[in-house]
């Protein structure tokens, strides 16, 4: 009994003690409203992200335009079999082979734009030994390509590379301007919501707008209303006092 009173006597103290201590409060000026809203807001960190996406884009179209240099190898390449060799009686014979290969090669590629056409420049050089056996002794051999040029050009065929250098642009500045379009407006709601939670009269919530009663659709206003139903009284009382009046006989007497 007594561990449940104190249980309680002290439940009640650390509630009393939490709910005395003051709330936080936090002041933030306008420009520190609208830096937040620039770097904090989802809408701008998805702005961020799209802006990155087209970004990156435009730089793989500009590298489209850029030289492009490759290197191949085979380093090395060794090879041990049997081959059959064809001999100038007509009969075969099989015979060992032991060699060792190394290739080396570079080449430049470059894009034309203006025609869609494809420059090549290659150059390589070839190493061959082969390794000393019954029938051959050890010998080394070289295969060499100083220069060799090559042109690629379609001649009846979309260029890509030409259209692609109008439209890139015009869409990476688009999206530049959506981006500056997006800060501008997080900055707009950050101003708005500082000027609401600012005034003397607000409170942590912004105030909500009352709800009116739907008013039922007539046709006409009500003002209308009244002014036709006493004309139409009017009308029918002056028809109701005067007499018709007669209409003369076609033959008079």
């Amino acid at each position: 009994m007594k561990k449940a009173w104190l249980t309680g006597i002290l439940a009640f103290a650390f509630a009393a003690w939490v709910f005395s201590q003051e709330p936080e409060t936090f002041r933030l000026t306008l420009e520190e409203v609208v830096e937040l809203a620039q770097s904090d807001a989802p809408s701008v960190q998805l702005a961020k992200t799209r802006l990155s996406n087209f970004y990156w884009q435009f730089q793989s179209f500009r590298a489209d335009y850029k030289p492009v240099i490759g290197v191949e190898a085979i380093l090395p390449n060794l090879n041990r079999s049997i081959q059959s060799i064809t001999l100038p009686s007509g009969g075969v014979s099989f015979i060992q082979q032991s060699f060792m290969s190394n290739n080396l090669g570079l080449s430049l590629r470059q894009d034309i734009g203006l025609t869609g056409g494809t420059v090549i420049l290659n150059s390589g050089i070839n190493r061959l030994d082969v390794f000393a056996n019954e029938l051959n002794p050890r010998a080394t051999s070289f295969l060499s390509n100083p220069v060799s040029i090559s042109l690629i050009q379609p001649i009846l065929g979309y260029n890509a590379l030409k259209w692609n250098k109008i439209t890139e642009p015009l869409r990476y500045k688009e999206a530049k301007q959506a981006f500056s379009e997006n800060m501008e407006l997080a900055a707009y709601t950050g101003v708005q919501l500082f000027s609401i939670f600012s005034s003397p009269n607000s409170t942590l919530k912004p105030p909500r707008r009352k709800k009116s009663m739907p008013i039922p659709y007539t046709g006409f206003p009500k003002a209308g209303l009244r002014w036709g139903g006493s004309r139409r009284r009017s009308c029918c009382k002056s028809n109701s006092a005067s007499p018709m009046p007669k209409t003369p006989s076609p033959n008079p007497p």
